[in-house]
């Protein structure tokens, strides 16, 4: 029910971080995201502190990270020794269907659909087929927490679980 994708940025050694983002995944959802909040190398380097996370926030007290706010191991970020090791990691894998890249040289957010591709083709993400630059009115989070509303209201709390997001965040 998610559209799932990864986010990485290039160090200045050349080396690669990724991080996998379960929720909104699309363009116009983790894309808009990290073009509206996280448009810098430094406001995006922040992102890959806490390893993966469920969803992207505004801010990192708004993100959801496995780690940090589901109490789960962590799972840090990934680390691609260079590009071409990076596009390889990725390229046709079917859990993923975007990912993102931070490019320092260019200071934009680049994005590749990955539907079965024997190779990852970044573009600017105001660029991608996909993206309208409209925030949905409702994310897969929502409808996600939305569901469990209706479902309880049916069957009671007792006999519904739904993985959701409770924001009692802390920052480290």
């Amino acid at each position: 029910m998610s559209t799932r994708s990864n986010i990485a940025i290039e160090k200045p050694d050349g080396t690669i971080q990724s991080i996998y983002v379960h929720s909104d995944g699309y363009p116009d959802g983790v894309g808009q995201m990290l073009i509206n909040n996280y448009p810098t190398y430094g406001s995006s380097l922040r992102l890959f502190e806490h390893g993966d996370c469920s969803s992207l926030g505004a801010t990192l007290e708004e993100c959801s990270f496995y780690h940090r706010d589901w109490e789960r191991k962590l799972d840090p970020a990934q680390v691609h020794k260079n590009y071409d090791e990076f596009k390889t990691h990725y390229r046709g894998d079917v859990f993923i269907e975007f990912v993102y890249l931070f490019d320092r040289t260019k200071n934009q957010w680049l994005v590749s659909d990955n539907y079965r591709k024997n190779k990852l083709e970044f573009v600017p993400i105001g660029a991608h087929k996909d993206y309208t630059g409209k925030q949905p009115d409702m994310t897969e989070k929502d409808m996600i927490g939305s569901l469990k509303d209706i479902l309880t209201k049916g069957f009671g709390n007792e006999n519904v679980s739904v993985q959701t997001f409770d924001s009692k965040k802390k920052l480290n």
